[in-house]
């Protein structure tokens, strides 16, 4: 049997960790932390097989790994997803899988409102022209061919999906004066107390002149926007999305974008990540790129690793026995 005066082993191996001292922090009255730098791929996994508690960001964990990892009663993830960890076969083996699905809500929506109005107000081409040495206001729409410069209170924003994130966009952009449109793929009961208005997808497609994109990667939502869905929406229309890369066909953006179905868009997420150099979408002047940032701040960082190691914690402390 285990006693509080026992300490587990809970091993930290993750990219976004160099000193492991916040885990350290939380973890220490019950555990013995053990840290494997993120480069060192082959020692973690000889290591996880003596762990009772694991941490990591985007180590791939599968179901061969899994099943020898007989000590082991809690994978943490940090981050929002689980898509690296073979989720059913941890349940299998009575392994709980803890993720942190809210640690970057106000970053990512911070940064979903900056794209919106960045990309509505050609910021990001104005910008490039004035480094060529062309200063005219003039620049976007006589070159590129841009729709007007609108004021966004005269706008409609579709926003897909209403989790945390989404809501807290929604939350921002009111202050805009923005029309707001909401499509979820399963609208829940609780939603109909929300002062927002429900849509089916179709029509936040024909009447939004931004769309924001915050939904899973599922079977359901991959390739959500396809060039069927760019055809729908207008030509003056933007999208950003802060989602998962695949929710949007990037062959299907990039046809939208140079042909001028839509104006333009926003992304900080790809289908591959990073992407190849040739990729097409990296050649074109109306769409804004990052690099898969859009939850990166100092305190989400410090956020995400607290609660993921206290993950640990709650789990490792209900342990009644260690195999």
């Amino acid at each position: 049997m285990f006693t509080v005066s026992e300490k587990f082993n809970v091993i930290v191996h993750s990219l976004i960790v160099d000193d492991p001292y916040i885990e350290e922090k939380v973890l220490s009255p019950i555990a013995d932390i053990k840290f494997i730098p993120n480069d060192k791929r082959d020692d973690f996994y000889k290591a996880v097989f003596k762990a009772h508690g694991i941490i990591i960001a985007d180590r791939k964990i599968n179901s061969n790994t899994i099943k020898n990892m007989n000590r082991c009663k809690v994978i943490s993830r940090q981050g929002v997803g689980v898509d690296n960890i073979d989720v059913d076969e941890a349940r299998k083996n009575n392994i709980v899988v803890t993720n942190v699905p809210d640690y970057c809500t106000e970053d990512v929506a911070n940064y979903t409102v900056a794209s919106i109005l960045s990309i509505t107000r050609h910021i990001h081409i104005y910008n490039k022209y004035v480094k060529e040495g062309i200063w005219s206001v003039e620049s976007p729409f006589s070159t590129n061919k841009l729709p007007p410069i609108r004021r966004i209170s005269t706008q409609t924003l579709g926003v897909v999906g209403y989790g945390k994130i989404a809501k807290a966009v929604v939350d921002k952009m009111k202050n805009f004066n923005v029309n707001i449109l909401v499509y979820h793929p399963r609208i829940k009961e609780e939603f109909k107390e929300e002062e927002v208005k429900f849509v089916d997808f179709e029509r936040l497609l024909k009447e939004s002149d931004i769309i924001t994109l915050h939904i899973p990667l599922t079977e359901e939502t991959r390739y959500m926007f396809d060039i069927e869905a760019f055809k729908t929406m207008k030509n003056t229309s933007f999208l950003v999305n802060t989602s998962r890369g695949a929710v949007v066909k990037e062959e299907d953006l990039y046809t939208a974008l140079k042909e001028r179905l839509i104006a333009g868009a926003a992304i900080d997420v790809m289908e591959e990540e990073p992407p190849k150099k040739d990729n097409p979408l990296l050649k074109l002047d109306n769409i804004i790129i990052t690099p898969h940032m859009a939850f990166l701040s100092e305190d989400s960082y410090e956020e995400m690793r607290i609660k993921a190691a206290e993950n640990v914690k709650k789990v490792l402390l209900k342990a009644k026995t260690i195999l």
